[in-house]
C-alpha cells in the first residue's frame, strides 16, 4: 500500500489549524459575545478563551507525540476507553465539525447577496465546492498552497480594516475595560471558546508534515494568530458599529452579517465588497482545511479498520471517489390554459413566471487500470431529490414534483498508442422513477379525469 507522503511545512499547518477555526460563522459569535458585556471589552473575553484554547492545544500537543498518525484522536480515546466509544466518538466529533458547513453556507449566501445577486448563493456554494474538492484531489502540496494563500490573505485584510476602523474613530475605544457582570463575562468567554474550535485538525496531517514536531509548534502559533485577529476585528466592530445595527444582528430577522456591515460602514460600497471577500476567503479556507483534514482521518480510520477497507487503499492506478450532489432547476411555463380542466390545480399550470428548485444526491464511482492501457470506468448516481415546483403543482406530478433520475454508467478505455484510444460507454436512466416524466399522457384518460395533470 502506497504511504502518505512527507511534503507539509510549517506554514501550511498554520494556515489550516487558524483557517479550519476563522469561518464566517465566527464573525456573528463576536456580536453575541460582546452582548453579554457593558463596554467595548470583547477583546478580554477572546484572550481569555485563547489562554483556554491554549491549554486544550497543549493537550492535543502531547496527544500528537503520542500518536503522530492521522487517526490519533481515536487511538487517544480507545486506550483510555475501548474501540466502540472510540469509532463513537470519533464520529460524532467528525459529524460535529461537517455539521458547521450548513451555518457557514447560509450566512455566506447572505454576505454575497448584499452585493452580487446575479448568481445564486446556492451555485456559488457549488461552483466553490467542487473546486475546493479538484484541488484536494490532486494532492497535498496544491491544497496546502491554496490554503496558505488563502488564509494569509484573509489574515492580513482582517488585520487592516480592524486598524482603519480604529484610525477612523482615533483610536478611542469606549470603555473597553468594562466587562459588567460575572455571569455575563462567563458566557461570553465561553462563547469565544467555541471561536477557537477546529485548531486542533491539524493533527490529522501529522503523517505528511516534514517533521512531526510541526504540528504543535503550528498550533500554537495559530493560536497565537486567533487571538489578536479575533481581540482586533471584535472591538473594531462593536466600536464601529451603531448600537442599533449590532442588536439586529442578533434579531431572528436580522442579517447575520455585522462584517459586511462594518465594511459597508467603514467605507461605503468599496467597503460592503471587500468584507464580502474577506467572508469569501473565510469559508474557502474553513472548507478547504475540512476537506484537507477530515479526509485524512478518514483514511486513517479505514486502514485501522473502523471503517471499511478499500477507503483506505492508495494507488496510482485505481480510485474510488464520492461527492455530495447540489442541485439547482429553474422552470416557467406559459400558454397552457387550454389544459386547465385537466389540471388538479389550474391556478397552478402556467403563465406563473419562474419557480426555483433545490436538491441533493451522491454520486460514487471508480476508475482503474485492470490490465494493461484497458481502463474500467463505473460511477452511480443516486436520484437526486428536489424541492417541488410549488408554482407548478397542477402541471407537475405529485403536486410539482421533478426530481431527478438515478443513472448507472459503465465505460470501457483501451489506449492503442499514446495519441489513440478507443472508448465505448453504457449509460442507463432510470426515468421510470420520476412520475413527472414517466406517467402516461393518455388523451382518453385526461378527458375521463383518471390521470389529471399535478396528481
Amino acid at each position: 500500500m502506497i504511504q502518505l507522503k512527507r511534503a507539509v511545512g510549517l506554514r501550511t499547518v498554520v494556515s489550516t489549524g487558524a483557517g479550519m477555526a476563522l469561518a464566517t460563522v465566527t464573525y456573528v459569535s463576536f456580536i453575541e459575545l460582546a452582548s453579554y458585556l457593558t463596554g467595548n471589552s470583547a477583546w478580554i473575553a477572546i484572550l481569555t478563551a485563547g489562554l483556554m484554547a491554549i491549554f486544550a492545544g497543549a493537550c492535543f500537543c502531547e496527544l500528537n507525540s503520542m500518536y503522530p498518525t492521522a487517526a490519533g484522536i481515536k487511538l487517544y480515546i480507545e486506550k483510555a476507553f475501548n474501540e466502540r466509544t472510540a469509532i463513537i466518538i470519533a464520529g460524532v466529533y467528525v459529524l460535529g465539525q461537517l455539521s458547521i458547513i450548513g451555518a457557514e453556507v447560509y450566512i455566506l449566501s447572505q454576505a454575497l447577496a448584499q452585493g452580487i445577486t446575479v448568481v445564486h448563493p446556492v451555485i456559488w456554494a457549488i461552483a466553490f465546492g467542487a473546486a475546493l474538492w479538484y484541488i484536494n484531489y490532486r494532492g497535498i502540496r496544491i491544497a496546502g498552497l491554496t490554503q496558505d494563500i488563502i488564509a494569509y490573505t484573509m489574515f492580513a485584510g482582517i488585520i487592516l480594516i480592524s486598524l482603519y476602523g480604529f484610525y477612523r474613530i482615533d483610536f478611542q475605544i469606549a470603555r473597553p475595560f468594562a466587562i459588567g457582570s460575572l455571569d455575563g463575562f462567563v458566557q461570553s468567554v465561553a462563547i469565544g471558546i467555541a471561536a477557537y474550535i477546529a485548531f486542533e485538525w491539524v493533527i490529522t496531517i501529522s503523517e505528511e508534515v516534514t517533521d512531526v514536531k510541526l504540528v504543535p509548534r503550528g498550533m500554537m502559533i495559530a493560536l497565537g494568530i486567533l487571538a489578536v485577529i479575533y481581540a482586533l476585528f471584535s472591538t473594531a466592530m462593536t466600536s464601529v458599529l451603531p448600537a442599533d445595527i449590532l442588536k439586529g444582528v442578533l434579531d431572528p430577522e436580522g442579517l447575520p452579517i455585522p462584517h459586511v456591515l462594518y465594511g459597508e460602514t467603514l467605507l461605503g460600497g468599496f467597503g460592503l465588497y471587500f468584507m464580502i471577500g474577506m467572508a469569501l476567503l473565510a469559508s474557502l479556507t474553513s472548507l478547504n482545511a475540512g476537506i484537507l483534514t477530515s479526509s485524512r482521518f478518514v483514511y486513517a480510520m479505514a486502514r485501522d479498520w473502523s471503517l471499511p477497507r478499500f477507503i483506505a487503499k492508495l494507488h496510482p492506478k485505481h480510485a474510488v471517489g464520492i461527492s455530495p450532489i447540489l442541485a439547482y432547476q429553474s422552470f416557467e411555463a406559459q400558454g397552457l390554459q387550454a389544459f386547465g380542466d385537466f389540471s388538479t390545480n389550474p391556478s397552478k399550470l402556467t403563465n406563473n413566471g419562474h419557480d426555483d428548485a433545490f436538491g441533493y444526491g451522491v454520486r460514487i464511482g471508480y476508475l482503474g487500470e485492470i490490465l494493461t492501457n484497458l481502463f474500467l470506468g463505473l460511477s452511480y448516481q443516486t436520484r437526486i431529490f428536489m424541492d417541488e415546483f410549488d408554482d407548478y403543482q397542477g402541471l407537475f406530478a405529485e403536486q410539482g414534483d421533478f426530481d431527478i433520475p438515478s443513472t448507472w454508467t459503465f465505460g470501457l478505455a483501451f489506449k492503442a498508442t499514446p495519441a489513440l484510444v478507443f472508448t465505448a460507454d453504457i449509460q442507463t436512466i432510470y426515468y421510470s422513477e420520476i412520475d413527472s416524466v414517466a406517467n402516461p399522457l393518455v388523451a382518453s384518460k385526461l378527458a375521463q379525469g383518471k390521470t389529471p395533470l399535478g396528481s
